[in-house]
């Protein structure tokens, strides 16, 4: 009877030492490196909120940084980490006691079931390490046409975050944690930037150029393709004032560009005056380029030169047949320009004329042609003939009063010297005629220029 008492106290003991537990924790049971054996649910939560409190001492290249896991997106699962955890105190009741006994000799190391957040990541991106104080040497390729790193010192890093994540997994305690992540290397700020800029630079020599140069009433249309724009542009850059520049050399521009392509242009106006003012209209195409603007083609005017001072008389007229160009002067002031065409049989006269008659309609007797708003300036003796200005000769009367020009052979570009005009001497488009026909009076004053 009284052995039979015994078991049954026994029996009944170790029943109600199995129902604790599966309240607390086994004995040597280990979140990371803290022990948490014997403790309750309440105990073990408390605990792991004490983990992500606790600072670690994160060592990178010899230079410690403490930072809390919880300020660097760090969490735990609890309910998932809580499941790991009391997962032995589920067995059953002989299986309970086996396991718990073990325990006390055994150690029974869980990882927590940490989340890391979005926080953790841009952590681990926004977060450099630079270890070099030279800055990188940036140099220029004038013949690619790029700027580049020429002496590449600056290095910089951020924390690997599989490495990191790894390691606050294995050596998360409420005891002092030092880890040593590994570091990924990140382009410098400098390569980036340059890479942007080159990439800008390239829209630059993307297409070509569309060139209207206006002097006067004539236009000329000049193409500049991209590898001419890529030779006459220099690169520079300020290692002091970290500045990029895109400039014209004006040199290239005039030799290469204008002499060849704008030959026609460069002969009858001042050269070096073309090239600075194209210069300047290319320059800011570049710049419209460079900031992502649709920008293909440029129109500049060149400056007119006349010759006289507008004090030859109170009105006059000046002739410029270099430039095939007609100047209308009134009380000191230039007041209106026109293109003009001269006759390549008979030259015209250089000097000081004025204007001896005017016509509505005149009459060639060596062309045989009608010529519209006649104004004679000279008498040529040998040819027995008045030079004169007037518009475009038309092959009869009719022609002249219906309006239809009828030119005895195709003309070069307007304005050109030696047209075939079918008439003598200075010749003008039909509006143009008129309105130096309403300028003009008997008397007024005509400077011819060679």
């Amino acid at each position: 009877m009284h052995l039979r008492l015994v078991l049954i106290i026994s029996v009944l003991s170790l029943y109600l030492a199995s129902l604790g537990l599966t309240q607390i924790t086994y004995p040597n049971t280990y979140i990371g490196q803290t022990n948490i054996g014997y403790m309750n649910k309440t105990q073990v939560e408390k605990t792991l909120d004490k983990l992500l409190a606790k600072e670690m001492q994160i060592t990178i290249r010899e230079n410690t940084y403490n930072y809390k896991p919880q300020n660097i997106g760090v969490s735990i699962d609890k309910k998932t980490t809580l499941q790991k955890i009391y997962a032995p105190n589920s067995f059953s009741f002989g299986k309970n006691i086996t396991t718990f006994i073990s325990s006390i000799f055994t150690a029974r190391k869980i990882d927590p079931d940490l989340v890391f957040t979005k926080d953790f990541f841009l952590f681990t991106e926004n977060i450099s390490f630079d270890f070099v104080t030279k800055p990188d040497s940036i140099g220029v390729d004038n013949i690619g046409k790029s700027f580049i790193i020429e002496e590449e010192n600056e290095k910089k890093f951020v924390i690997d975050p599989d490495s990191l994540r790894t390691l606050i997994t294995q050596h998360i305690s409420d005891k002092e944690i030092k880890i040593e992540p590994l570091l990924s290397e990140i382009p410098s700020t400098k390569a980036v930037l340059l890479a942007q800029y080159n990439k800008k630079i390239d829209q630059v020599f993307s297409e070509p150029v569309n060139l209207r140069i206006t002097t006067g009433a004539s236009l000329a249309r000049i193409i500049i393709n991209p590898s001419e724009i890529r030779d006459i542009v220099n690169l520079g850059y300020d290692q002091y004032s970290n500045q990029f520049t895109l400039g014209i050399d004006e040199k290239k521009l005039k030799d290469r560009i204008l002499l060849n392509k704008v030959s026609y242009v460069m002969k009858n106006t001042d050269a070096t005056l073309s090239a600075k003012t194209i210069k300047e209209a290319l320059v800011n195409l570049i710049n419209n380029r460079l900031v992502g603007k649709s920008a293909n083609s440029i129109e500049t005017k060149i400056e007119e030169k006349y010759k006289s001072d507008g004090k030859l008389a109170e009105k006059y007229i000046e002739v410029d047949l270099l430039q095939q160009k007609m100047y209308l002067f009134k009380e000191g002031l230039m007041v209106k320009s026109y293109a003009i065409t001269t006759n390549w049989d008979y030259p015209v006269p250089i000097g000081t004329f004025e204007i001896l008659n005017k016509l509505d309609i005149g009459y060639s007797a060596i062309y045989q042609r009608w010529m519209p708003y006649w104004m004679s300036y000279t008498y040529n003796k040998s040819l027995n003939a008045y030079f004169g200005i007037h518009e475009t000769p038309y092959k009869n009367g009719s022609d002249a009063l219906s309006g239809t020009p009828v030119l005895s052979a195709t003309p070069k570009v307007t304005g050109a010297p030696e047209t075939p005009v079918d008439g003598t001497s200075i010749a003008l488009d039909k509006q143009s005629a008129q309105e130096v026909y309403l300028f003009a009076e008997k008397g007024t004053k005509v400077v011819i220029y060679e």
